[in-house]
């Protein structure tokens, strides 16, 4: 899977981490069981995206969507938050 669909799913996904196990995010890297995520905000929509608990950005993905790892979450961090130069 592209990690530009990966990213889409960071995004309206508060109600997942009712279904999921885990959850992992790919700004600080942390992997932790879903119901551990508390806070959300609110989109222009009106749709709710899911904040990480130690860092506080709307970085989250959750396993019921993909099966992700630190490797996954790191390819998402580089694309996404720290690009190379050659970006």
């Amino acid at each position: 899977m592209k990690l530009e669909s990966i990213h889409q799913m960071s995004m309206g996904n508060w109600n997942k981490r009712l279904i999921s196990y885990n959850a992992g995010c790919f700004f600080c890297g942390g992997i932790y069981p879903a119901d551990d995520v508390r806070e959300h905000i609110e989109e222009e929509d009106g749709s709710k995206t899911a904040i990480c608990p130690y860092c506080d950005i709307d970085a989250v993905i959750f396993d019921v969507d993909i099966k992700f790892d630190d490797a996954m979450l790191n390819d998402l961090r580089q694309k996404y938050y720290h690009p190379s130069v050659d970006d």
